[in-house]
């Protein structure tokens, strides 16, 4: 799947705001067609408190929790946490911020100030569960690593946002500590800090977002010191322009939340008390005070304006905005309409008010982060509904086990289901009939993840008896363990797969 990095919202500070359960409202249209799909804790989610959201060019979506990274392949979650004394596992559990360079490496800020270089090529294989020794590896070398950002006066800084220029340098933004210009290749550092009195210094030091647009002009948001532009992403010394130069800087707002490009090239910026603006500089101005710069009105009888926390863009042109306490709303650029969407005792509603981070993937599902802790949204534009499966009501038309740890469906309409205790179990979808196959056939009864390659054959990843093959035609299985050959697995414990092309079996 294509990346859609330019869009990806991240907001990456911390408030906290009491809930709000209201009734549904429209404005100019309902709601009826959507329905929201919660994903959390009890489908796999480590920590329901989501602070940012990206999707990779392999079409995972990754969470960054409080407590926990999370990749999610649309049926089971792989959770990353930091391992006390193991240098190649992830360095802190508080993920604030996401990027995937141009490379396919996973960038990882953490609320420690940590960088994190995730490789996800020689992620094939997992090796978390092997004690590490204090050997540092190189930065071609397999899984995580970890760059101690050292600013001179920046230690433990949160990291809150990263981006990436053309020249492949990271820019990446900090809770109090400025900006970092880094090129993980080269080791070239460059700290861009705010200094009182100096008006080319950066507004404030408090960065909630760097957006880099398809000019390769950087702009940097900030809490309390409005919106910073970069002329050129190449240049060292530059000059910022704040709200205290150009009016119209001012009337965007001095928090800064999100900042994202719609298809025409505007701008889009959130700012916490100042609502949404709409930035207009595709013409050429004399100065940034020229510019064309539009609020877009949320309600039609607003007395304040919602707190903005995230927008994003999906591919009908439907701005999405999720707010502090006031749910999420949709704006149709073509028809100028806005939908509201908020919590109510509907369980088809959101799951909360309280919006941290929205992504919209290449399917056009839009992923909405939330704050207080009920998890993840999932929207579809359509009516359709989750059909509950029976657990152990009769054999051989119900599941075996409570606890789900995969569902993968084949070319022949039959859904697969692998559980904690119970093995694998299969259900024919037409006929809605179940049969089970236990540790006997499979290896193990705790059946983490399950593939269907080109020819039709099933590849079953157990929690510790490695790898099962199974030939549905000639009802045969086969199995592969960990040991010293090159044919051999390198761990007994299989959390995921991806088959590239349908002819490569890639094994995590």
């Amino acid at each position: 799947m294509k990346k859609n990095s330019k869009i990806l919202i991240i907001v990456s500070f911390f408030l906290f705001f009491a809930p709000l359960k209201l009734f549904s409202q429209s404005l100019n249209s309902t709601p009826d067609d959507f329905r929201f799909k919660k994903i959390g804790i009890e489908e796999g989610l480590s920590q329901s408190t989501i602070l940012c959201i990206l999707q990779d060019k392999l079409g995972y979506l990754w969470f960054g929790t409080a407590n926990g990274l999370n990749r999610y392949d649309g049926y089971e979650f792989v959770v990353y946490t930091n391992l006390a004394k193991d240098s190649l596992s992830i360095s802190d559990n508080e993920i604030t911020s996401l990027y995937e360079d141009d490379e396919g490496f996973i960038w990882i800020g953490t609320a420690k100030g940590m960088l994190n270089k995730f490789d996800p090529k020689t992620e094939t294989f997992r090796h978390y569960d092997i004690a590490s020794s204090s050997d540092w590896y190189s930065i071609d070398e397999e899984k995580f690593y970890d760059f101690p950002l050292t600013f001179s006066r920046n230690q433990n800084s949160t990291i809150t946002t990263i981006d990436q220029d053309n020249e492949g340098f990271l820019w990446i933004g900090t809770w109090g500590k400025g900006l970092l210009k880094f090129h993980h290749k080269t080791n070239q550092k460059k700290y861009i800090y705010h200094y009182k009195n100096r008006i080319n210094s950066l507004s404030s030091n408090k960065i909630v977002k760097i957006f880099i647009d398809k000019h390769q002009t950087g702009w940097i948001g900030t809490f309390g010191g409005g919106l910073n532009r970069i002329d050129s992403i190449k240049a060292i010394n530059t000059k910022f322009i704040n709200k205290n130069q150009y009016i119209n800087f001012a009337r965007i707002g001095e928090r800064i939340t999100s900042i994202a490009e719609d298809k025409k090239g505007n701008l889009i910026v959130g700012d916490y008390n100042n609502g949404v603006s709409i930035i207009d500089y595709s013409k050429k101005y004399n100065s940034p005070n020229d510019w064309q710069i539009s609020k877009l009105k949320l309600s039609s009888n607003e007395v304040k304006v919602p707190n903005i926390m995230a927008v994003n863009e999906d591919k009908s042109n439907n701005i999405w905005i999720g707010t502090a306490g006031q749910g999420l709303y949709r704006y149709d650029q073509n028809t100028k309409s806005i939908l509201h969407y908020i919590s109510t005792e509907n369980p088809n509603s959101l799951s909360e008010n309280e919006i941290q981070t929205i992504y919209v993937d290449n399917s056009g599902i839009v992923w909405v982060g939330t704050q207080l802790g009920s998890g993840i949204n999932k929207l579809e534009s359509n009516k359709n509904k989750f059909n509950s499966i029976p657990v152990q009501t009769s054999l051989g038309s119900s599941l075996n086990d409570n606890i789900i740890w995969s569902i993968y469906e084949d070319t022949e309409n039959n859904l697969w289901v692998g559980t904690y205790r119970g093995g694998l179990n299969k259900c024919d979808l037409n006929n809605n009939s179940f049969t089970y196959f236990d540790a006997d056939k499979v290896g193990d009864n705790h059946i983490r993840s399950i593939v269907e390659d080109y020819k039709g054959n099933l590849w079953i990843g157990t929690y510790s008896a490695g790898l099962t093959f199974y030939n549905k035609k000639e009802n045969k299985f086969k199995y592969f363990r960990m040991g010293s050959g090159i044919k051999s697995l390198q761990s007994n414990q299989i959390q995921s797969f991806l088959i590239d092309n349908g002819t490569t079996l890639y094994i995590g």
